[in-house]
């Protein structure tokens, strides 16, 4: 089954100016424009495949597993100092190792230690913290070690992958420009945004089939962030959610008071109605199966509760 990850965000619909500098609205067009393909994802075709390799200790006892956060074959990277994330499945008191060797050499360029792990999951290595700077074009193998017995040889779980710098030859401003560029792996993002029901351009737009939104007359709603009758870059924002192959919906203020409070009591959550109005949207997406059980959801709330404590 297909693992999505999807975005509801209560405010994208009303933060967009920046996306649209440089950049003019497509020329109107006379019928509603089709959803364009789904992006798909093409691993760049260069060496044998699956140089993602994990690892787990040899011994059944408190299993350890290893693995890094890359694909199964080198993966790309726009910036020479990149960014290198790794899963761990339980704390562990002994430091591991990391090691970073160009393909094609024999000295490594980084061998060092990385300090015992205090909480299991996902880590990060910061080359830049390192003072190392990747060449372009040129392929580089990492490797995290872990041994029981400090200064062994012998490793009891060893996890590696590849990567390599490729800078884009122009800007890069979606997620369908960096799956082409493959600069990310994975299916791509569905985005779904939700607008108050006293204030909703954008969604009206969507749902006539048109590129660009038409200025809301007597825009009303207690949400500051949604209550923006005309976005500069509303045709950014139709044409990120319809390539996405998103939504886009409407929520009412009682519905999104209901959610800052929910939010507040489930998980101390202190949220602006924006946040509250995109928890209502998942609520309904996943009501009528639009995003599933399996799926991995973000819900942007980009504000607190204290602006509002008269609606709570």
């Amino acid at each position: 089954m297909r693992t999505a990850f999807t975005v509801a965000c209560a405010v994208t619909f009303a933060a967009v100016g920046a996306w649209a500098q440089d950049k003019k609205p497509p020329a109107p067009q006379q019928e509603a424009a089709r959803p364009p393909a789904e992006v798909e994802y093409r691993p760049p075709a260069r060496g044998a495949p699956r140089v993602r390799v994990g690892g787990s200790t040899r011994s059944m006892a408190r299993a350890l597993s290893l693995a890094v956060i890359a694909p199964d074959h080198a993966g790309l990277s726009a910036v020479d100092q990149p960014e290198l994330y790794w899963y761990i499945s339980r704390p562990v008191e002994t430091p591991l190792e990391f090691t970073l060797v160009a393909v094609d050499a024999t000295d490594p360029l980084v061998e060092t230690t990385i300090a015992p792990v205090a909480r299991e999951g996902i880590q990060r290595l910061r080359l830049a913290d390192m003072k190392v700077r990747l060449k372009p074009g040129e392929e580089y193998q990492w490797l995290i070690s872990f041994a029981s017995k400090p200064g062994s040889r012998a490793k009891d779980a060893i996890a590696s992958g590849r990567v390599r710098v490729q800078p884009p030859s122009q800007p890069l401003a979606s997620y369908a420009e960096f799956a082409r560029a493959g600069l990310v792996s994975g299916p791509a993002p569905r985005l779904y945004g939700a607008q108050a029901d006293g204030c909703a351009p954008i969604v009206s737009a969507y749902e006539r089939g048109d590129e660009t939104a038409r200025p809301w007359e007597g825009a009303s709603t207690i949400a500051d962030g949604l209550r923006v009758p005309k976005a500069v870059g509303d045709f950014l924002v139709l044409r990120a959610v319809r390539e996405s192959g998103g939504t886009a919906l409407t929520v009412s203020d009682r519905d999104m008071v209901a959610a800052m409070r929910e939010l507040g009591s489930r998980e101390g959550i202190s949220a602006a109605p924006e946040g509250g109005a995109a928890l209502h949207a998942v609520k309904v997406l996943v009501r009528d199966g639009r995003i599933k059980p399996t799926d991995s959801v973000v819900v942007f709330n980009t504000g607190g509760a204290l602006k509002y404590l008269d609606v709570l």
